[in-house]
């Protein structure tokens, strides 16, 4: 495929059976808006000096497709999306959780992302956060 986190995550998994496959991402990351510019746009284009509301849907529509496609080609994987904005234009949000609170904070009635981790590791694997993938974001002035 076009996707090199799903083609290794999905080879991991037919190579190494007993290998729990678990995947987080924010729902409208900044950092990987940013980079799916440069993607689309090729090698010869910039990227835009203001990543916004157009560059976080386009993510939010590839990421809610890696999500359907993990969930169809590893039955079991666990995904957490989560949503902490870092940009208020476009609702974009932060990249990563690790070394952060955002790790140890719960969501909603979500537990938190190290929570879901250490349930995974100890055998109960869980998808949080799906329904963030069909939420529509504004342009930030809401």
């Amino acid at each position: 495929s076009d996707n090199i986190t799903l083609d290794s995550l999905v080879a991991l998994h037919n190579k190494r059976k007993n290998v729990r496959i678990l995947f987080d991402c924010s729902v409208r990351d900044y950092n990987l808006s940013a980079a799916q510019v440069f993607l689309d746009r090729g090698s010869e284009g910039d990227i835009p000096a203001k990543i916004g509301k157009a560059e976080g849907d386009r993510f939010q529509q590839l990421l809610k497709k890696m999500a359907a496609d993990l969930q169809e080609k590893i039955p079991g994987c666990g995904i957490y999306i989560w949503d902490e904005e870092a940009q208020k234009d476009g609702h974009l949000t932060v990249h990563t959780a690790t070394g952060t609170k955002i790790y140890f904070a719960r969501r909603g009635e979500d537990p938190s992302i190290a929570d879901w981790l250490e349930d995974a590791v100890n055998g109960k694997v869980e998808c949080y956060g799906l329904e963030l993938l069909d939420r529509v974001y504004g342009n930030g002035a809401e």
